[in-house]
């Protein structure tokens, strides 16, 4: 072959090649006929190469939107976690700075979507977001917006400060006790999807199943805020 019809061939070669990663999202039968075009030997004949480039075609398109799909889905995610970070009190509370540092992780997570064109790693940006970088955010949010512990003064014994205006005076120096700055109580946190629930069921198919598993949700729950955890929904 050549002219057009190598161009034909040459073309749904490299898209069979390049898109593997992605076919495997798309519905249909055109894959699998490229495939068996390009190992058929009269394929030079009759309306094969027709076929060939029309199969080719109907392929890149259903990739194209299958692609997009996944993009609209993943945006979808993060502007949801977006606006649902944004809306809690302690967020509007936090200096503009704080407020910016939060943020801009969501746009830098926007951008990797923008930039990707594999199916499986777009849906693993938005996982990867919601499950470890939200959490992230969240446990962040949490650290900041706590109020700062009051200062500790230390009983007698411990180390002392002297005033510098006594000596100007001529007056002894007088000792006063040294302010040690407390710590903030790290928080910790756990995501309501990583709670487990001891249920004997593997589904729920009756008003009573749905009563059980919810009293055993609660149970898991409880135990985490009793060992001093957030739980972060």
């Amino acid at each position: 072959m050549k002219g057009a019809q190598k161009a034909t061939f040459d073309k749904a070669k490299t898209v069979i090649t390049a898109q593997a990663a992605n076919i495997e999202y798309v519905i249909g039968d055109e894959p699998q006929n490229i495939k068996n075009a390009l190992v058929n030997a009269t394929i030079y004949k009759g309306n094969s190469i027709q076929q060939l480039k029309a199969d080719t075609e109907l392929l890149e398109s259903k990739i194209a939107e299958q692609i997009e799909a996944e993009k609209v889905k993943a945006l979808e995610v993060i502007e949801l976690l977006k606006t649902k970070l944004e809306s809690f009190d302690d967020f509007k509370t936090l200096e503009l700075d704080k407020q910016q540092q939060l943020i801009a992780e969501f746009s830098m997570a926007t951008k990797k979507v923008d930039q990707q064109s594999l199916v499986a790693m777009l849906r693993d940006e938005a996982r990867r977001f919601e499950d470890l970088t939200y959490s992230q955010l969240v446990q962040k949010l949490m650290a900041w917006s706590q109020p700062a512990p009051s200062p500790i003064t230390p009983v007698s014994g411990s180390k002392i400060n002297t005033q510098p205006e006594d000596d100007l005076i001529g007056g002894k120096p007088t000792p006063t006790p040294a302010v040690e700055e407390p710590v903030k109580p790290e928080i910790q946190s756990v995501s309501a999807k990583q709670i487990r629930v001891d249920y004997a069921k593997p589904w729920l198919s009756t008003e009573s199943d749905v009563e059980g598993y919810v009293e055993e949700y609660k149970k898991a729950l409880l135990l985490a805020i009793k060992e001093g955890k957030h739980v972060q929904l």
